[in-house]
C-alpha cells in the first residue's frame, strides 16, 4: 500500500506532445512516452530509460468456471 501524507504541491509546467506512435507527456525531469497500444516508457531528463510497462493485455473467459473478462498488465 502507497500513501501520500501532503497535497499542497507546486504546480509543475508540462507539455504534451501527439506524435506518430503516441503521445508525450513531458515536464523538465521526467518524460512520459504513451504508445497507440498503451506501453508506457519512463525517461528522465537525460533521456535514460527509468522504467517500461508493456501494453495492457486483454484477457477473455476461456470457460464457465472462470469470473470473466479482464486486463492483466505487466511491466
Amino acid at each position: 500500500p502507497y500513501g501520500i501524507s501532503r497535497s499542497d504541491w507546486e504546480a509543475v509546467e508540462i507539455s504534451f506532445q501527439e506524435t506518430s506512435t503516441g503521445w508525450t507527456i513531458a515536464s523538465r525531469s521526467l518524460q512520459i512516452a504513451i504508445s497507440h497500444d498503451g506501453a508506457l516508457k519512463f525517461q528522465n531528463s537525460n533521456g535514460q530509460l527509468l522504467r517500461e510497462e508493456l501494453p495492457p493485455q486483454r484477457q477473455v473467459k476461456l470457460s464457465s468456471r472462470t469470473k470473466g473478462d479482464g486486463w492483466t498488465h505487466q511491466a
